[in-house]
């Protein structure tokens, strides 16, 4: 994955930079990041820095690379969390049915 602010002249993927902004006219005014696939160099995602930052309630003053970099580490840790505890809700559940298997209730 590749991120990189756009200029807001280039097209994506083969839409008009002004297309495109006209479509989104809720982030055209904002500093806009396109998130690459490295292997083809498509955009596969239009982030907002500015709807990133909030989200994410980064009071720093960062440049938009960095709010993106901030915002995926914050996911990622999110992702990360969530994994734990599904883990730790199928250990549970693996208990409370062995338990039940064995006290003949199924």
């Amino acid at each position: 994955m590749i991120a990189v602010i756009w200029d807001k002249k280039t097209p994506i993927n083969g839409v008009s930079a002004e297309t495109y902004l006209q479509n989104n006219p809720h982030i055209a005014n904002d500093d806009l990041i396109l998130v690459m696939d490295e292997s083809t160099n498509k955009v596969v995602r239009v982030e907002s820095a500015q709807i990133l930052k909030t989200i994410a309630n980064i009071k720093e003053d960062l440049s938009p690379i960095e709010i993106f970099n901030e915002f995926e580490r914050l996911m990622e840790e999110q992702r990360a969390q969530n994994l734990d505890k599904i883990t730790q809700l199928e250990k549970e559940n693996a208990e409370m049915m062995y338990a039940l298997m064995m006290g003949g209730l199924i």
